[in-house]
Parts: C-alpha cells; structure tokens; sequence
C-alpha cells in the first residue's frame, strides 16, 4: 500500500479507540473498547489489529487522551491535547457530508481535536427531562 495512512489512537482513563483514514480521509478501520487498566497490552494488540486490517505503508500516528502521554513518549510518537467540541449536529442539517468537512474544517482551524455528540445528547436529555 502506497498511500499514507493516518491513525488516531485515544487512551483515556478507562477505554481505548482508534480511528484509521486513507489519504482521501475514507474511514480504514474503527474500534473502541475498554482497557480494563492494561493499557499497554491492549493498546499493543489495537495496534497490531489495525496493522493486519489496513496492511503498510506509510503511516502517521497521533495519541491522545488521558493516559496516552506516557505511551506515546515511549513509542516517539506525536501527543496531541486540545480541546473537544460537543454538538448533536454531526451532519449539517440538510445531511450533506461535504457541508460537514467544511464545519470540521472551521473547528480544526480553531484548534478542536475532534467533535463527538454524546455530551450535547446527554445535557439535551437531561434538559427536555
């Protein structure tokens, strides 16, 4: 395989999760499970399954979270901090996908990390509750 390969690994406190792109941003391979605290073991064999669904090539790593530091600074690979937006609009609202890259795009510059939509449902719940 030719192409770069990025991949986001996420350790936090109790799960881990990873994310594979192409060079187009096409999703390679997606997995998010509990570490059980045997974070490194765990994120080993994450890693290892990532390499065998996706093959080789070239690669870029970044590692976040809050117990990734220490993995990441032995591995020599990049850490990434920074803030999350929350937001129950993953899609703009007329469902166009390249309307939601530029939005990505606009937080991206702005420094988020990521966007995830389980706190915005969360507070919205609690709020209509």
């Amino acid at each position: 395989m030719n192409k770069e390969i990025r991949v986001g690994l996420d350790i936090g406190s109790t799960t881990l999760k990873a994310v594979a792109l192409d060079d187009t941003g096409a999703l390679l391979y997606e997995k998010y499970e509990r570490h059980y605290s045997m974070i490194t073991e765990k994120a080993a064999a994450m890693l290892r399954d990532i390499a065998a669904t996706i093959g080789t090539g070239d690669v870029r790593f970044a590692i976040s979270g809050s117990a990734g530091m220490g993995l990441a600074e032995r591995l020599g690979l990049a850490y990434r901090a920074g803030n999350l937006v929350s937001t129950d609009c993953f899609y703009g609202d007329d469902g166009d996908l390249p309307e939601s890259r530029r939005v990505n795009a606009l937080w991206a510059k702005m420094g988020a990390l990521a966007v995830e939509m389980e706190a915005a449902a969360l507070y919205c719940n609690a709020a209509r509750a």
